[in-house]
């Protein structure tokens, strides 16, 4: 339970340390500018140019009036009392819960606010069995410190208190709506009640904590709150001066006790309007005269008549409708009295058809041919034919390429073609027909 409390505790504190280092802005004040022409009374051609500038002042805001910007929170957690023999003690068996935080705040600024707040927390702690005014006895054997005995304290505290607050985040990073997680501080004081069924008793509080607090909605916030306290020495019926010199005791206690613990909640915001801030603003307006705006006028017109002159070029060769025409050839190969394609042909026929598809309003041509030392010249002609019509159906109905495009021819049985070797001649030559 220990490690848990403490790593709980640190990362509060190191989430807090960063938000508080968070960059401020580059400058100290943010200005909108509005501009608004009038013709003047002298006439058409005299113009004036108003330029109205707005600066918003950082982290200077409009008061909060009494019906805005407060809050009420609620959390529950753990803490536990350190008095003058709790520290010979095991921590587990001093923490106490369920411990109960209730808080009124009031913000006066996005910095600065002032609140109430109330903590109720079951107590436990150790005395001495031979310390006659030790308060909150239960006769209850702990255990036995350096031959001295203990016995357990046990109780319930009521702790009211009165507290200022600062939003560190908006005091040092400047107030920003979108932000999501705000560090604040507060410290005031109080009186500490302490009941148990035999005697009731009071001390002095110090009030000190941390509330780091992540938005969730418009008026609602999660918040949990890192604390502590310092109670008077005497709160528990123990004291400092009460307990004999040695230096093991002065050097083993501190003359006051004190309390720490940590609680999560909800904090929602209440009031006429929601948690927004209006910034405080200085507004200035000047006039600038008729030559200085003829002169603007001017300029804006030159650069008018130059968008428009570019718009109308761009216009003109939207419409203009122009054709390329890839530079395309390209081989394929049969077998010897064959117009089957190949899957080796397939993967080439794809990136043909990709380059026509990429030009739709060319054409291309696509003539078969046959090794006229082969077959017969009718034989010849239909292998031609034949291998044309595969092409084509490959071409258009398996890629996609339009038919249109596509101009068919086959020539039958030629003589040698390339190289001189009858086997090239079996083939459709695919190239650009112009438009």
């Amino acid at each position: 339970m220990k490690k848990i409390f403490l790593i709980i505790t640190t990362l509060c504190l190191l989430a807090s340390a960063a938000s508080a280092q968070e960059q401020k802005q580059e400058n100290d004040k943010r200005k909108t500018t509005t501009d608004e022409w009038t013709v003047t009374e002298e006439g058409d051609d005299e113009l004036g140019h108003f330029i109205t500038e707005t600066t918003y002042q950082k982290g200077v805001y409009a008061s909060s009036s009494a019906g805005r910007n407060w809050t009420v929170t609620g959390g529950l957690g753990a803490q536990f009392y350190m008095g003058d023999n709790d520290w010979k003690g095991k921590f587990r068996d001093l923490i106490t819960g369920p411990v109960f935080d209730l808080y009124f705040n009031k913000w006066f600024t996005p910095n600065f606010g002032l609140g109430i707040g109330f903590t109720y927390s079951p107590f436990r702690g150790l005395y001495k069995i031979d310390n006659e005014r030790a308060a909150f006895r239960t006769d209850e054997y702990y255990g036995t410190y350096n031959g001295q005995q203990l016995y357990r304290q046990k109780g319930q505290t009521f702790n009211p208190f009165v507290i200022a607050l600062v939003d560190l985040d908006n005091l040092f990073g400047g107030y920003k709506p979108q932000r999501i997680y705000n560090l604040a501080m507060y410290a005031g004081g109080g009186v500490i009640f302490g009941t148990d069924p035999v005697q009731t008793r009071c001390g002095a509080t110090f009030n000190l904590g941390f509330l780091n607090i992540f938005k969730v909605g418009k008026r609602l916030d999660l918040m949990i709150n890192v604390r502590g306290s310092l109670v008077s020495d005497s709160f528990e019926g123990e004291s400092r001066s009460t307990e004999p010199q040695t230096k093991e005791y002065i050097t083993a206690n501190i003359p006051f006790d004190g309390t720490a613990g940590i609680t999560a909640g909800l904090q929602f915001h209440f009031g006429k309007k929601d948690r927004e801030w209006q910034s405080i603003t200085n507004v200035t307006k000047t006039y600038t005269g008729y030559a200085d705006a003829k002169n603007q006028i001017k300029e804006l017109q030159s650069e008018l008549e130059k968008a428009n002159s570019e718009n109308q070029a761009l216009l003109a060769l939207k419409k203009e409708k122009v054709v390329i025409t890839p530079d395309l050839w390209y081989h394929v190969q049969f077998q010897l009295d064959k117009w089957d394609i190949s899957n080796r042909e397939r993967v080439n026929l794809k990136s043909v058809a990709d380059q026509m598809k990429a030009a739709p309003e060319a054409k291309f041509s696509i003539c078969g041919y046959a090794d006229v030392q082969t077959a017969t010249p009718d034989h010849n002609l239909m292998l031609s034919k034949n291998r044309v019509a595969e092409v084509f159906k490959v071409l258009t109905q398996e890629f996609g390429v339009n038919p249109d495009q596509l101009v068919q021819d086959y020539k039958g049985g030629v003589d040698l073609m390339f190289y001189d070797e009858n086997t090239l001649s079996r083939c459709v030559i695919i190239k650009s027909a112009g438009k």
